[in-house]
């Protein structure tokens, strides 16, 4: 896919709660996803309280659950395999991953992130490796950047949502 036009926003912004900023990767994937279809801009704020997303992070039952309530009938909302994602880039769409590593039965593998919602914007085959290229939605130090994460290492604490118009 690799779509120029793309700009990830950074949860890290100066007009998000200070005290939400750490966990509001999840709002800001969201915010990113939607501000490329809808070509308007989403307050990562509001998205924080509709998604009822708390200090720990955001659930994905809870943004596969809230976000068809905001959004309407005119959305897809919905969990996915990576296959059906890869698909998803195929088709020009981004897709939301969500990395955790304490909320499954291998907790103990490092996956690329700990706890870390992403936007899936390309991916790539290397020497028969498959490598997911995300969105970071950067830091307090720096905005956005894309990263190349080698899916086997991180396959175990992974879930694809796929958010997109009907």
């Amino acid at each position: 896919m690799t779509n120029s036009n793309f700009s990830c926003r950074c949860q890290y912004e100066p007009h998000v709660n200070t005290p939400w900023q750490s966990s509001a990767c999840g709002p800001t994937a969201v915010a990113s996803i939607l501000e490329f279809y809808m070509e308007q801009n989403f307050s990562i704020n509001m998205l924080y309280k509709k998604l009822h997303c708390t200090r720990l992070g955001l659930p994905s039952h809870f943004l596969l659950y809230y976000l068809p309530k905001l959004l309407g009938s005119n959305w897809i909302v919905k969990k996915t395999t990576l296959n059906d994602a890869l698909q998803e880039i195929d088709r020009q769409h981004l897709v939301a991953v969500k990395f955790d590593r304490y909320f499954n039965r291998k907790f103990w593998r490092k996956p690329h992130f700990d706890y870390h919602w992403t936007v899936l914007v390309d991916y790539k085959i290397h020497l028969n490796q498959l490598y997911l290229i995300v969105e970071d939605l950067g830091s307090p130090s720096r905005p956005s950047q894309r990263q190349h994460v080698l899916y086997e290492d991180s396959k175990h604490a992974l879930t694809f949502i796929k958010i997109h118009p009907i």
